[in-house]
């Protein structure tokens, strides 16, 4: 009996021992779910601030500068590139870089436009002749219709320039371009050659008639006088037509034949 109870003793220590041990392990787990619990909660609550901020700036931001620049249109003011950028340095940076872009481009067109265009009646120069008459004659040759070019220069206009002066003269180049530019079509283009020399482009004419419908609405325009400066003045032309495909089918061999 005394070794039974001996072993029954040593059993219950061993016991014991054993349930302090898991006692300990328990704590330690216990301790590290915690552990991980709260490292979770911190990261859920740097997610969700971030993800306020994000949605901050790529959301509400935005929608916040949609509706002031929106009120400002309604108001009818013109918008400029620092309404829809944030108001820090980047986007003082980025208005800077546009504002710089928004002048080399004006600049950029300013130029070609000068380059193309003639300075003192704003027609279209002798650089846009053959890529505008080639356009013509393909567009022409597709939908199987004329292309007339007309030849204008105007008579007596050196003795114009020589007695009532280059002033007189200039004013009388830009009537006549603005004579020629209100009677051809809209489908049709005027050039200055330079001088007094000017080219217009008929496109889209169905048949000759058309052509000697031009010519003569053209000629009808410079049939009364026109008042330069305070007095009336008359301005004649003289114009040569060659017509797409009768003459030629060549854009500078109809240029040569006006």
């Amino acid at each position: 009996m005394d070794d039974l109870r001996e072993d029954l003793n040593q059993f219950t220590n061993i016991e014991l021992l054993l349930l302090e041990q898991r006692k300990g392990d328990f704590k330690e787990n216990r301790s590290q779910l915690v552990t991980l619990i709260k490292m979770q909660i911190l990261f859920l609550i740097f997610l969700a601030i971030g993800s306020i901020f994000f949605m901050k700036r790529n959301l509400f931001d935005p929608l916040k500068l949609l509706l002031f620049s929106t009120k400002k249109m309604q108001k009818g003011h013109k918008l400029d590139i620092s309404d829809i950028v944030e108001k820090n340095e980047m986007g003082k940076l980025l208005s800077a870089f546009y504002q710089m872009n928004e002048v080399v481009h004006e600049k950029t067109e300013a130029l070609t436009y000068k380059a193309h265009h003639d300075e003192l009646t704003g027609l279209k120069n002798r650089s846009m002749v053959n890529t505008e008459l080639q356009a013509a004659l393909h567009q022409a040759a597709k939908t199987n219709t004329k292309v007339a070019v007309y030849f204008l220069d105007l008579n007596k206009f050196k003795e114009i320039n020589d007695t009532l002066g280059h002033d007189v003269g200039d004013e009388v180049l830009k009537k006549t371009a603005q004579l020629l530019t209100e009677t051809v079509r809209c489908r049709d283009n005027v050039f200055r050659l330079g001088g007094d020399e000017f080219l217009v482009i008929g496109q889209g004419i169905a048949q000759c008639s058309g052509v000697k419908k031009l010519t003569s609405k053209l000629l009808e325009q410079f049939k009364f006088p026109v008042n330069i400066g305070s007095d009336p003045l008359s301005i004649s032309p003289s114009v040569g037509v060659a017509i797409y495909p009768d003459d030629s089918i060549d854009g500078e061999e109809l240029i040569k034949v006006c």
